[in-house]
């Protein structure tokens, strides 16, 4: 059995390449923690919440690809890569919900 790569892309809730993000991205700089994985690797890395937004389509996903190519030109230290979308979501009882966000990882550049 292969050994999955682990990658830190975290970043400090205060670092300004981050609200380089967030305004470009229009979205609250409301950092979350998130972990997951892949075929080839786990990460340690962040979701913010798009509380205007309920469910992600091809056009709310290319234009939110695209603030992440514009953010890329723009920030001083950090890269960051977009990992995954995730639509608002109400449990099934009502008892809680979930905004959309979308989960990203910093990277040193």
């Amino acid at each position: 059995m292969k050994d999955k790569k682990i990658i830190d892309g975290r970043i400090d809730r205060n670092h300004p390449d981050l609200e380089v993000l967030a305004k470009n991205c229009d979205c609250e700089n409301f950092l979350r923690s998130s972990m997951g994985s892949h075929e080839d690797y786990s990460y340690s890395g962040h979701y913010f919440r798009v509380k205007h937004l309920r469910y992600w389509n091809a056009e709310t996903t290319n234009k939110l690809k695209n603030s992440f190519a514009k953010t890329n030109e723009q920030t001083n230290e950090y890269r960051f890569e977009l990992i995954d979308v995730n639509d608002y979501e109400v449990e099934h009882d009502d008892d809680r919900d979930w905004d959309a966000s979308f989960t990203f990882l910093a990277h040193k550049k």
